[in-house]
């Protein structure tokens, strides 16, 4: 099956331009009024006009002041300096200035990425009074008129962003004043001297308001042609065959005219990694004017603004849709055009484009031609200190305008590529008259977040969690940036390409006729097959030795290697590396033991040919006799057993003594630890019971902070929000903030299920009465289709509007995660009132029939992890990436769990279907990839758990012992992968489960999930073990409350791996310090109350 693509183009000329007799654009002999400025946010054609002398963009940013050029030595210093937050001019007071400019010119876009309730002020054209004067995120919240219009002012992957044009004569000053935040950028451009342009006011005219409004949303519809149909328009069309090495011409235009737009379809390969090769194979290459090399070569794929592959997204410039590219850069000729496709694969290609011209509207000397260049790694820097971090976007000479990027990357190995900072250098500038804070930061998002988005001016279009292939985008239409004489946009690159992190780009400019760029077509061995991906391997438990805290050296040095260059045999690929000691010289570094046992101990060092021979201690202890870590070549030594330690909870010391060298060795003496890794010998998954804190006491905590966060609504109860603090405020930043309902982080009927069980347990008539009312909310206020049975899982509590997924969006929901809510109502409906009771369970029973007549199975016959409204498969993620664990989410078992549960109370009959999907996923060996909605990974503990529950229940009901065993011997016996037996970083882990080996942080729900699977088994079983598992889980639990109202953290980030940010008391480690108050916080309840009986 393949797949079909067509597509669009086009351009809009608004504002008042004047040409003078030697075809410079005059600025001064008529004003620039507010609505002509307005015109420039979908002015295409403006691009093409040469810029006057004295245009000029700049930017004014909170770069690292510390970099800097020398003009005396001529070097630059300090050139990858990253403190980017707080850059400012001066401080007058306790005023910071941000910038300070010269009129006459005009603001075109304003970003940061913590914008916060400090004011940031601007003074124009030497007035006392500031003309803006809001709260840095006033500029952002779109509560302030004009800045209110989405598609100008908007937060993307939060990037806070604001592109209305603010214009001033005489000079503009910007201060903050107060907690401001941090990061900004003020993007401006300024005119000759002589241009009239009006002093900005936040009160618009009526003329200017509707003007924003009308350009607001055409840029919130992007797709089409902001120009309409253009006077003389002609339109080509046609398909051409273009086979192996072939270069076919689509069209040759006559003339002095310009390309308006440009529409490409073809049919590409439904395999994702075929069809991003035959998009690099294919070429686009566009002549003006006769001339013998193109002004527009790349790649056919990555010229529409997207790599690698053809990635939706719509933006004013360019696009792709489902059917197919296109392109509406304004692209004006003299003496004719050619466009020609060429073909560097080995299989023909049938491609359809369409194309549209128009007469110029502008004597054609005025008009620079358009131009596009794909390349990797063309014209890095000469000066050694700006190759070492600066990677050229573009380098050019001559007279024309920059007007944005594409920039593709290739991260196998993840971890944040985009540190670096935007460079611009303009007319021969030897600093940089645009400096970023990073590169997100240019492309409009902030703080290294993968989620896609797309927007009129900037679009991240692929990103795979920031490891494999990411797509950014940025289009300066109103900011374009004029030059005269040559023009280098670069862009800070950190990781090196040996890692490999590797980047391609393709800029777009005008630049004047005549003037060729340096730029040479690639070969489509450059293009094509370098994006293998490499998976880094750790070893589970080891201490990294490139991790361990020094203690104390005699001599050298220590830093951790990167170990990629040398094979993938060093965990984590990295390893602590020592060098420049001498014979004689000690290293300590230290253990940390979570707790008193006996260990068996095992390292894994490096050898080298350079490398010494080392006597290693524990505590002063020798480890054996040295080890000679010599070798012709470097290679890891493979885990070495060093025997059985006993050792006490706290830190030990590890010391390395160098004792000299190998014959043969270069004498260097260096060493290398790849990790250490101590198994302790026996079991050690137990925790007692705390005598001064039972798990009753800590199921009574959660339940008391779980109905602090409850409020009034219709007579009701709901939870205030899925996301809170220790003291119920409202996290409204998070996805989860702003949500409440019975979906999966909120989880209102669930968490209210265990509140009443609790209030039953303790005989307290108000916390049932509570939880009826929480129930009662749903079942009224609209989540239920009491039609049809569709449960819609989420209310928006700021818009009091409904939606299926914790991103605030209609498009995918997880329809096991549905049935869970049923299932929920089932075992609510059990203990209630006869009225309620037929209300939960007819809500459970239309929901079964929903998903029996509606939801479309996933290609292996399992259920899909995601589902669009209509029941149709979502084979997306969360992010709009390919979800390799589309048919691989153990969330479908919550549908089996259902089911049983209507069979066995005889409301519904399912054992066929029971068996069907039993069966499936049986034969698979188990399903047990990601139920949260946010994670990734094949193996989560919960799903485990969660397999367990449901095959064991679903085994007893159909009498199947085989499916019983199956349910212990492969599902709960599972869970033993996840168990950590210590408490690790300083943090009590010891008695949890972390969550998965890709996000190794341990959450409660699950715990708790995993308890309740234990003491099922307990119960089934009277293995005892089983009950001092689930037990030890809710003892370690009870550790983690917080403050005065009971709060249960959501989670224990004992690697780090949320941020420190999020801990409490910002510790490297620790709990992190909100929760949802219906789920993380309260689902220790029910296998508590499990545990009691």
């Amino acid at each position: 099956m393949k797949r079909g693509w067509m597509v669009g183009a086009g351009m809009v000329i608004w504002g008042l331009v004047l040409l003078s007799a030697a075809g410079g654009e005059v600025w001064g002999a008529e004003p620039l009024t507010y609505l002509d400025l307005i015109g420039r946010l979908t002015d295409m054609e403006h691009l093409a006009v040469l810029p006057a002398e004295g245009e000029k963009c700049q930017q004014w940013s909170s770069y690292d002041r510390a970099s800097r050029y020398d003009e005396t030595t001529g070097g630059y210093i300090n050139w990858s300096a990253n403190g980017d937050g707080n850059g400012i001019i001066r401080k007058e007071g306790n005023v910071q200035v941000f910038a300070e400019i010269e009129g006459p010119g005009v603001i075109w876009r304003t970003w940061s990425a913590l914008a916060k309730d400090g004011h940031v002020k601007v003074y124009l054209d030497g007035a006392s009074e500031p003309a803006i004067d809001l709260p840095f995120i006033g500029w952002f919240n779109r509560r302030n008129a004009p800045f209110v219009h989405e598609s100008l002012v908007h937060m993307t992957a939060q990037g806070q962003n604001n592109y209305v044009p603010i214009p001033f004569q005489k000079s503009c000053r910007i201060t903050g004043e107060g907690d401001w935040g941090a990061y900004y950028h003020f993007t401006y451009t300024t005119y000759p001297k002589g241009t009239k342009l009006p002093t900005f006011s936040m009160k618009l005219g009526e003329a200017e308001t509707a003007a924003l409004a009308k350009a607001a949303e055409m840029l919130a519809n992007c797709g089409q042609d902001p120009a309409g149909r253009r006077q003389g328009q002609q339109t080509i069309r046609g398909g051409m065959q273009v086979g192996p090495g072939q270069m076919v011409t689509v069209a040759e235009i006559a003339g002095t005219r310009a390309i308006t737009g440009m529409w490409v379809s073809m049919e590409l390969p439904e395999d994702e990694e075929q069809a991003r090769d035959v998009l690099r194979e294919l070429t686009l290459s566009i002549y003006w004017d006769g001339q013998e090399r193109p002004s527009v070569w790349s790649p056919l794929g990555d010229f529409f603004g997207t790599a690698a592959g053809a990635n939706r997204y719509k933006s004013l410039p360019l696009g792709v849709t489902e059917d197919g590219f296109y392109c509406y850069w304004y692209m004006p000729f003299k003496d004719g055009a050619v466009v020609k496709v060429g073909n560097d694969g080995d299989v023909a290609r049938r491609v359809r484009f369409r194309i549209t011209h128009a007469p110029l509207t502008r004597p054609t000397e005025t008009l620079g031609r358009f131009h596009a260049k794909w390349h990797r790694d063309a014209f890095l820097p000469a000066d050694e200190a700006r190759r070492a971090i600066d990677w050229t976007m573009l380098k050019t000479q001559g007279r024309g305008r920059f007007c944005g990027v594409m920039l593709h990357v290739w991260n196998p190995r993840g971890g944040w590529w985009g540190e670096g900072d935007e460079k611009f250098f303009v007319d021969g500038e030897k600093f940089p008259s645009t400096f970023g804070t990073g590169s997100e930061d240019y492309f409009g998002y902030a703080w290294c977040n993968p989620q896609l988005f797309e927007n009129c001016y900037h679009n991240q279009t692929i990103s795979m969690g920031n490891r494999g292939h990411v797509s950014v985008n940025r289009w300066h239409i109103t900011d374009n940036v004029p030059f005269q004489r040559s023009f280098e946009a670069a862009i800070e690159k950190y990781y090196p390409n040996s890692r490999p992190t590797l980047y391609a780009a393709i800029p777009y400019w005008y630049q004047a006729a005549g003037q060729a760029d340096a730029y040479e077509a690639a070969p489509v061995t450059q293009r094509k097959g370098y994006w293998e991906p490499i998976v880094v391997k750790t070893v589970k438990g080891a201490l990294e030795g490139e991790k361990l805290k020094v203690l104390s050296r005699t001599g050298g040095g220590t830093t951790a290697q990167d170990m990629t260059n040398f094979g993938e045999d060093w965990s984590g690929q990295a390893h602590l590396w020592w060098t420049q000691g001498k014979v004689g010289d000690k290293l300590e570094l230290a253990v940390p033991v979570g707790k008193t046992a006996a260990y068996r101990l095992k390292m894994n060092l490096t050898k080298a040919v350079d490398y010494g021979i080392v006597q290693l201690y524990l505590d002063g202890r020798k480890l054996g006799e040295p080890v000679d870590l010599y070798n012709n070549g470097v290679v890891p030594t493979g885990e070495m057993d060093f025997g059985v330690v006993e050792l006490t909870e706290g830190e030990h010391t590890l010391t390395v003594e160098i004792v000299g060298a190998n014959e043969k060795a270069i004498k260097a003496y260096m060493f290398g630890l790849d990790y250490l890794l101590l198994r302790e010998v026996s079991d050690a998954f137990y925790l007692p019971e705390d005598p001064k804190y039972s798990i009753i006491e800590s199921a009574r905590d959660s339940v008391r902070f779980a109905i602090s966060t409850l409020m009034p609504r219709k007579g009701h109860l709901f939870c205030k929000s899925s996301f809170v603090d220790c003291e119920g405020n409202v996290m409204g930043w998070h996805d989860f903030g702003n949500l409440e309902g019975p979906g999966w982080a909120a989880n209102a009927v669930g968490g209210a299920h265990e509140m009443f069980e609790f209030g039953r347990y303790v005989g307290d008539e108000q916390i049932c009465a509570k939880a009826t009312a929480v129930l009662d909310h749903v079942l009224t206020e609209g989540f239920i289709d009491w039609e049809t049975g569709f449960i819609t899982g989420y209310r928006e509590t700021t818009t009091d509007t409904f939606c299926l997924n914790y991103q605030h969006k209609n498009n995918w929901f997880c329809a096991g995660s549905m049935a869970k809510i049923a299932y929920q109502l089932l075992l609510f409906g059990d203990v209630l009132d006869e009225t309620r009771r037929a209300k939960a369970y007819e809500a459970a029973i239309k929901n079964a029939k929903w998903i029996d007549d509606n939801l479309e199975m996933a290609p292996n016959g399992w259920f899909p992890r995601r589902s669009e409204r209509s029941g149709k498969a979502y084979p997306k993620n969360a992010y709009g990436d390919n979800d390799i664990l589309f048919e691989g989410s153990a969330d479908g078992l919550f549908i089996i769990q259902l089911w049983v549960g209507l069979t066995q109370r005889g409301l519904g009959e399912y054992r066929d279907k029971i068996r069907e999907k039993a069966d499936v996923f049986m034969k698979a060996g188990g399903i047990f990839g990601s139920i949260n909605h946010d994670t990734y990974d094949r193996h989560e503990n919960v799903a485990y758990s969660v397999a367990f529950r449901v095959l064991r229940q679903a085994g007893k009901l159909l009498k199947d012992e085989a499916m019983e065993r199956f349910a212990y011997e492969k599902c709960l016996a599972g869970l033993d992968r996840f168990k950590m037996n210590e408490d690790r970083n300083g943090v009590a882990t010891r008695g949890l489960l972390y969550m998965e080996d890709s996000w190794d942080t341990s959450y409660m729900w699950e715990n708790a999930e995993a308890a309740l699977a234990y003491l099922e088994g307990y119960s089934d079983t009277g293995d005892e073990r089983y009950r001092l598992w689930g037990l030890t889980i809710l003892r370690a639990a009870a550790k983690h409350h917080h403050g005065d109202m009971g709060f249960l953290t959501e989670g224990v980030d004992w690697n780090n791996h949320v941020g420190q940010e999020h801990h409490f008391g910002g510790a490297l480690y620790g709990d992190i310090k909100y929760t949802e108050p219906l789920l993380n916080n309260i689902h220790i309840v029910e296998p508590t109350l499990l545990a009691v009986k």
